[in-house]
């Protein structure tokens, strides 16, 4: 989809790993502080709460991670890579764009490049991620998809 210089496309599939529990003594680094992300060349860690992440892998990365964890005590994780589809949406816009669908700060001197936030777009529960100057990553619901991408384009017209 592209309009007013702006380009809203789906991702192909990525693993998702959703972890809860303690960070004290695993071998990974985690995120701490909140709405920052750890970023390497084949996944990101996003920090969602304070006991809580969300691993995206490129998808045939085999997931050493869950190797890692499988053993620790008082740390959990799920695969939710069928839980949500991420949009990749791209162009100088995209905050004014999605300012007028969801609640929070997106300026750019408060939402900076590698920083997650969880929030509402229209009523969808979503979680946008700031990778790039110009591009946010939009993990929604897959029974969403359509509808925040419909939000996204009619705002975009407006």
């Amino acid at each position: 989809m592209q309009s007013n210089q702006t380009i809203l496309k789906r991702l192909p599939h990525h693993n998702q790993i959703s972890l809860r529990g303690s960070a004290d003594n695993i071998s990974i680094s985690l995120p701490t502080l909140p709405g920052s992300s750890i970023v390497t060349d084949n996944s990101s860690i996003l920090w969602l709460g304070p006991d809580e992440w969300l691993v995206v892998e490129n998808i045939g990365t085999t997931p050493p991670l869950l190797k890692s964890l499988s053993s620790i005590d008082n740390l959990f994780f799920v695969d939710v890579s069928h839980n949500r589809t991420i949009l990749e949406f791209k162009g100088k816009k995209i905050r004014e764009i999605l300012q007028k669908i969801c609640t929070v700060d997106l300026d750019k001197d408060v939402f900076k490049k590698r920083c997650v936030i969880q929030t509402l777009i229209g009523k969808s529960q979503a979680i946008i991620f700031h990778v790039e100057e110009h591009t946010f990553n939009i993990m929604v619901r897959n029974s969403f998809v359509n509808y925040v991408e419909e939000l996204i384009h009619v705002s975009s017209l407006n």
